[in-house]
């Protein structure tokens, strides 16, 4: 009996200026471990998946190393959704728009608020900007 071929997924098209926004950071904003993009040691994580995610949305994105990304999709490990928008207001302010971030999660309003995330940043000892 013939196996069918497994269908790959594409892999996503980032624009162009998602692209050179994430080839100007080389280190994970989690552990802080160096890496290089061509070396595909360093990923662009999603903090919003499914049907709302958008590859060229800089505000929903960070900058993770393989391992630490792998921890933030598949385990309980993970650190959560707070304390990723309290990293990403810290490593990169200029990007970070927090009632842009609910909208593109799907939920406008307070869904996350700015007293929510400085709760995480001051936990985890993250000086904001």
């Amino acid at each position: 009996m013939k196996r069918k071929p497994i269908k790959r997924k594409k892999p996503t098209p980032y624009a162009s200026t998602t692209k050179d926004w994430a080839e100007s950071w080389d280190s994970c904003w989690i552990c802080h471990r160096r890496g290089a993009w061509s070396a595909k040691t360093l990923e662009i994580h999603h903090l919003v998946s499914g049907q709302y995610r958008q590859a060229d949305e800089l505000s929903t994105t960070t900058i993770l190393c393989r391992r630490c990304h792998e921890v933030q999709t598949s385990s309980l490990a993970a650190l959560g959704l707070h304390a990723m928008l309290a990293i990403k207001q810290a490593m990169d302010p200029q990007h970070y728009d927090l009632a842009r971030f609910c909208v593109a999660r799907g939920r406008a309003g307070s869904f996350v608020t700015q007293s929510e995330v400085d709760a995480a940043a001051e936990v985890l000892r993250i000086t904001i900007p």
